[in-house]
């Protein structure tokens, strides 16, 4: 089965410039089978795909407030580095990601990029976790 990173890695993704071809259809084309069940990255890392508008979320659960805070500031930058922004919502220990590019009520390549920058962040937070209680 191909997942949603295989199609992003050989561009079977809208780009955002406007389009307003459904991204759905393209997955369903590609791997056959609704968008809905194709995971976004590894199958330890998915992301949701819903409709009305379409786009990526997923949920984020950390070990502690220091990993939630560098979670947030480095999605933060990103997001100015790059003009895009989502929607988190932060419940104490777990940050909730929404993403889809407004002018088009769709996912497209700027949504798969913050996606896979907020997957390499979390996997960035275990290291942090393991280095800072190394120094106790």
């Amino acid at each position: 089965m191909k997942t949603l990173l295989d199609l992003i890695e050989n561009k079977k993704f809208i780009e955002c410039r406007g389009d307003r071809q459904s991204t759905s259809r393209i997955i369903e084309s590609a791997v056959g089978m609704p968008s809905m069940t194709v995971p976004i990255t590894a199958a330890t890392s998915t992301w949701q795909i819903l409709s009305d508008p379409e786009r990526l979320v997923k949920n984020f659960q950390f070990s502690d407030i220091e990993s939630v805070r560098y979670f947030i500031n480095e999605l933060l930058s990103e997001q100015k580095r790059i003009h895009h922004d989502v929607t988190m919502t932060v419940s104490s220990l777990s940050v909730t990601i929404e993403t889809f590019t407004h002018d088009v009520n769709s996912v497209t390549s700027q949504d798969k990029r913050i996606s896979q920058f907020c997957d390499e962040i979390y996997e960035d937070t275990k290291h942090f976790n393991l280095k800072r209680n190394d120094q106790y």
